[in-house]
């Protein structure tokens, strides 16, 4: 289960960095210069497939081991599906907000800022949460069994 957790811990130091990717694009975008929209694009798209399909399973996961054996540490989680969804929300408004600069549809830049940093801002407030709680309680309740020299197969993506 460690091992597990230093997963989670990778993809989030990974989405830490496509986080910073964002926001300087953003910085460029607040300065009224032409951001690499390729490079914005791609990492909505990353946003939008890998936590759904592969990463949020894994702190899910984690969270319901938490769950069976130390629920008042869980609860310090709060609704994590709700986070998620939310995620969602704020990341398809990011997704309209850049879709809208690129046909040219009259935007006030300082809503696109708002939008993609309060998209920003909540990430990085969900992965604290989360890895927090993980690290210090997980470690601490589950005992590592025969997983823990485990590896994935070679072809396992790591999120990046």
């Amino acid at each position: 289960m460690t091992y597990i957790i230093e997963v989670l811990r990778q993809e989030h130091c990974n989405i830490e960095s496509l986080l910073c990717v964002l926001e300087r694009e953003l910085s460029v975008f607040d300065r009224g210069d032409r951001p690499d929209y390729e490079v914005v694009l791609a990492v909505i798209d990353y946003f939008k497939d890998y936590p759904d399909c592969c990463h949020q399973p894994k702190e899910d996961m984690i969270v319901e081991k938490l769950k069976a054996r130390d629920p008042v540490a869980a609860a310090t989680i709060g609704d994590l599906a709700g986070e998620h969804r939310e995620g969602t929300r704020r990341l398809r408004r990011v997704a309209q907000a850049v879709e809208r600069v690129l046909s040219d549809q009259d935007l006030v830049r300082q809503n696109v800022d708002n939008i993609i940093r309060d998209f920003i801002n909540h990430e990085r407030q969900h992965m604290a949460m989360v890895g927090i709680v993980s690290r210090a309680r997980a470690v601490q309740l589950i005992p590592e069994g025969r997983d823990r020299h485990r590896r994935p197969p070679a072809n396992f993506n790591f999120g990046v």
